[in-house]
């Protein structure tokens, strides 16, 4: 892959570059409006964290080199004043040395905890970098934050063990997302159109907390479950909707036939996105010492086209639904029985454990609905 140079062979990004005005489109013969990376092209190329690779081409099926991601990495650094450790004048790595254009970023780095080699001393700078090593700079790069949870991915088990964090993350912050048939590729080889639209999805989508709050703003919550913020919290149809859905298995308290309690686990489908949080709210119901017993939990239920049910988006659950009625607000049932807390073991009382904890990671309980009460009902945007 050519590269524009300066004088001396040093590539002009490797300078920091200026920031340009201008349609990525017009400028690039390689870059269409039309074209999905279009935009993400027109953010590096504009802010200066990428160059094309002539004065008319972008090359966006061109690849990536490590040396190349810890440049762009170094530049953004001092674009923000936030350089921190300036790296050693002595070559940490055996095939990085001062004299080639690389060197002070590689340097600044590995000084930064930003990068490591891979082995033997080397860093292997003109080599491609992958998508999973990608993934692991961006995420050294925003300081490591703690991340769980499982990939679901065709080829998870194509991660490396030491990038599955990393990944999980850029996956999580919606920094990186699967290729065709649900794939996330981890040991393919970077393209520049898919480095632009991480490096620009990093550095301008809020970040995504790990689990969710009570103190998430309605775009939060909407960035979350769509990557995106959106008119109308509905899927299209069964078949989107079901690609962004997995399994969970949780712990529970049942009651045997003679009333005591036992544990046990339960499997529930959920929207993937809320998948630790819907782990870590049962794992406390189950930790509290109250040991409210649960048999039943629904989640994901497509309910057709048309329907607002958030049951649809895999962002509701139904708790023991007999004994937590869905009903009118004179007590007219419509989903269940009746709801008899403190009578009923099965039924969730208002001040318990279940509601407080599915309160506390920003979940809405039915009780409290206005024109009718669902008492089995938790949902993540309230309705």
């Amino acid at each position: 892959m050519s590269l524009s140079l300066l004088a001396g062979g040093v590539p002009e990004f490797a300078q920091g570059a200026e920031r340009i005005t201008g349609k990525a489109e017009e400028v690039f013969d390689d870059v269409c409006a039309q074209d999905w990376f279009c935009p993400y092209v027109q953010y590096v190329y504009e802010n200066g964290i990428m160059q094309g690779t002539s004065e008319t081409t972008f090359s966006p099926y061109a690849t990536m080199t490590r040396g190349m991601v810890a440049q762009i990495l170094y530049n953004q650094a001092k674009e923000t004043d936030n350089i921190g450790e300036m790296g050693s004048e002595t070559p940490v790595f055996s095939d990085v040395q001062a004299d080639q254009w690389y060197f002070e970023a590689v340097q600044w780095a590995y000084a930064n905890g930003k990068a490591s080699g891979v082995g033997n001393g080397r860093f292997e700078p003109e080599r491609q970098v992958t998508r999973e090593e990608l993934a692991m700079f961006l995420y050294r790069d925003a300081g490591q934050p703690y991340i769980g949870g499982e990939l679901y991915f065709s080829d998870a088990n194509q991660v490396d063990g030491w990038a599955k964090n990393a990944i999980l993350w850029a996956v999580h912050q919606k920094i990186m997302s699967g290729t065709d048939n649900n794939h996330i590729n981890p040991l393919g080889s970077a393209l520049r159109s898919e480095a632009a639209t991480m490096f620009q999805r990093y550095l301008t989508v809020p970040t995504i907390a790990y689990l969710t709050s009570a103190e998430e703003s309605e775009e939060e919550r909407e960035i979350r479950i769509f990557g995106r913020t959106v008119d109308s919290c509905r899927y299209p149809n069964s078949q989107t909707a079901e690609a962004n859905q997995t399994w969970v298995r949780v712990p529970v308290w049942k009651l045997d036939s003679n009333g005591s309690k036992y544990s046990s686990t339960l499997d529930v489908q959920i929207h993937k996105e809320l998948a630790g949080s819907i782990q870590q709210i049962f794992q406390e119901i189950y930790d509290s010492g109250e040991q409210f017993p649960i048999y039943s939990v629904g989640g994901y239920n497509w309910r057709g086209d048309t329907s607002s049910s958030e049951h649809c988006l895999g962002t509701a659950l139904d708790i023991n639904p007999n004994e937590n009625y869905q009903c009118k607000n004179d007590g007219t049932a419509i989903v269940g029985k009746y709801w008899k807390p403190n009578e009923d073991p099965y039924s969730i009382p208002a001040d318990g454990i279940v509601v407080k904890t599915f309160e506390k990671y920003g979940f809405r309980w039915g009780g409290t609905f206005r024109n009718s009460k669902d008492y089995m009902h938790f949902s993540y945007f309230g309705t």
